[in-house]
């Protein structure tokens, strides 16, 4: 059996969204000009809970394929590396 759906809830985060992103800031869009990495996409905040209202959020297709699978510890490494090895490598160029 799938998740929860519930398609007013859906349109209703939809109707409220804007055209920014909430995880990066980019411009988002729903036309093939913008690319589909920043096409509007529904997320489901906790995704087991499903498609429902309080639930949902409107973010790019591309923040919603990096969160899709991820959780917060493994991002969060993910993050400290970066931090790590950017600062070890500022003035190699």
């Amino acid at each position: 059996m799938g998740v929860p759906f519930d398609e007013t809830a859906i349109r209703s985060a939809l109707a409220s969204s804007t055209d920014k992103c909430p995880c990066c800031g980019t411009k988002m869009g729903s036309t093939p000009k913008r690319g589909k990495n920043r096409w509007a996409s529904v997320d489901r905040v906790i995704p087991s809970a499903g498609y429902v209202n309080g639930n949902i959020a409107i973010i790019c297709y591309r923040c919603n394929v990096l969160k899709s699978d991820g959780l917060l510890t493994e991002f969060e490494c993910i993050v400290t590396y970066i931090r790590k090895t950017t600062q070890a490598t500022q003035g190699i160029e």
